[in-house]
């Protein structure tokens, strides 16, 4: 993935809002940041605020985040899956497989590239927050006893989709 994006330079504070919960939501993204926690994680949060949610403890309005560690052996396809469905492709459709391949690619189009400019941080002109406005679903589904006994929360991206 190339992660760098230039180590954050003057870094920015991580979401404070409440992460989504077991739901099927539909989302507008606000802002994308990245951070380096105390733990030295690097972090990418996408802030978001419900449109549409089955869960009343996520009404539609509120401020809501999802948060990604990047040091983990998930954090691409995690990554890729997010930034495939907030550019409106879905991943088993052709368009969907050739956005795919030109993320994996080096420059303009790589998953780094395109993830920096998501990224809302007014010191970098480089970060753009490239997806602000841009309508998401997300399914939220808890699993319960990860490797480390604890739980663990899956964030099903896919591209919004117009009801007919």
């Amino acid at each position: 993935m190339g992660f760098n994006w230039d180590k954050f330079k003057g870094k920015d504070v991580g979401s404070s809002n409440p992460p989504l919960e077991d739901g099927i939501y539909v989302l507008d993204i606000d802002r994308c940041v990245s951070v380096e926690s105390r733990a030295k994680k690097d972090l990418f949060f996408a802030e978001v605020i419900v449109v549409e949610s089955n869960n009343p403890k996520h009404p539609v309005g509120a401020k809501r985040s999802w948060c990604q560690n990047l040091n983990v052996d998930a954090a691409q396809a995690s990554m890729t899956r997010f930034v495939c469905a907030a550019m409106g492709q879905d991943l088993k459709s052709e368009e969907g497989k050739a956005l795919v391949e030109a993320l994996k690619a080096e420059g303009e189009t790589s998953l780094g590239a395109v993830l920096k400019e998501a990224l809302d941080d007014p010191k970098d002109p480089a970060c753009k927050n490239a997806f602000k406005g841009t309508r998401i679903n997300c399914e939220v589904k808890t699993k319960e006893k990860t490797k480390s006994e604890g739980t663990f929360t899956n964030h099903y991206w896919s591209a919004y989709k117009k009801a007919a």
